[in-house]
């Protein structure tokens, strides 16, 4: 641990494609960072390598967004491969599936939060991480694409774990 943002991401394709339900790029932005917030509460370790920016519609891993841009809004339909961020990356040379050996309990993590941010469109999604006092909130208050810090999201889903954090609406992960 951490993971390639990409492979985190692919966790969240494979059980949408499982389910199935359709899965979008913005979901796909917010779910890993989602995912990355809980665990450094829960797991007290960074689930993903690389930190998101503050965009204008939340959270955004930079190599995730730029593997996921042929998708635009639509559903993304493919799990994600290594050179998919390459912008003139030829079919054939896409390379293989993102993947990571999580640890049992880096798994059930990442269950708990498919299983409990799931059912929000991604606009909903865009909306939990624009709340007052949420790190992209934080980070966009230092400047557009601001880098959201592990301190910044730590302290603010400790703060939602404890019960500290005004986060009406956002779902409790944490034991």
């Amino acid at each position: 641990m951490p993971y390639p943002v990409e492979a985190i991401a692919n966790e969240f394709i494979d059980r949408a494609m499982k389910e199935p339900r359709q899965i979008t790029n913005m979901q796909l932005q917010k779910l890993p960072f989602f995912a990355h917030g809980w665990g450094l509460v829960v797991l007290k370790d960074r689930l993903v390598e690389e930190l998101p920016e503050a965009r204008d519609y939340g959270p955004v891993y930079r190599r995730l967004y730029n593997s996921l841009r042929k998708y635009g809004a639509g559903p993304v339909t493919d799990y994600i491969r290594e050179n998919d961020y390459l912008a003139f990356a030829a079919p054939s040379m896409r390379g293989d599936i993102v993947r990571a050996q999580l640890r049992d309990v880096e798994q059930q993590l990442v269950n708990v939060v498919w299983d409990s941010y799931k059912g929000y469109s991604a606009y909903d999604l865009s909306a939990l991480t624009h709340r007052a006092g949420a790190p992209w909130a934080t980070a966009r208050s230092l400047g557009i694409n601001s880098i959201i810090t592990d301190r910044m999201m730590e302290e603010y889903f400790d703060g939602i774990a404890s019960g500290t954090e005004n986060a009406s609406g956002e779902s409790k992960v944490a034991s």
